[in-house]
């Protein structure tokens, strides 16, 4: 992730301590982007 990206990341984590909606949210992209990364390092795993 580039530093913008993680800027807002950062600052969705800090209103999601008061909003659970925000949170909520937060905790879906973060888990898609744990699913992004599993998936492409079973990609690179194929080609090894």
């Amino acid at each position: 992730l580039n530093g913008a990206q993680n800027a807002g990341i950062l600052a969705a984590q800090i209103i999601g301590a008061f909003d659970k909606t925000v949170q909520k949210k937060l905790d879906a992209y973060k888990e898609s982007l744990k699913e992004k990364v599993i998936k492409g390092s079973a990609e690179i795993k194929k080609i090894n």
